[in-house]
């Protein structure tokens, strides 16, 4: 059951991730991007924009022992042109 929950949560941190990342791929600020993540997940996002790219790294919350902070996701995306 807890592998389950576990996988669910990964699946959530991919999807936040992506969704911070394309915002600001899309020209929102790094602070506009984290604050399309709810609210619980915020201090585990991180957005960093630079070189023409964008890094969402979204760390996943852990309920298996011996997890920790194991369970990152980093989505890379193209920062798109105006």
């Amino acid at each position: 059951m807890l592998t389950c929950l576990q996988a669910m949560l990964a699946a959530c941190s991919l999807v936040f991730a992506q969704s911070a990342a394309d915002r600001a791929a899309h020209g929102a600020s790094q602070s506009q991007a984290r604050a399309s993540v709810p609210s619980g997940w915020r201090t585990r996002t991180q957005v960093v924009v630079g070189n023409g790219r964008v890094r969402a790294t979204v760390v996943t919350p852990a309920v298996l022992p011996g997890i920790g902070s194991r369970l990152v996701v980093h989505v890379d995306v193209p920062e798109l042109q105006s």
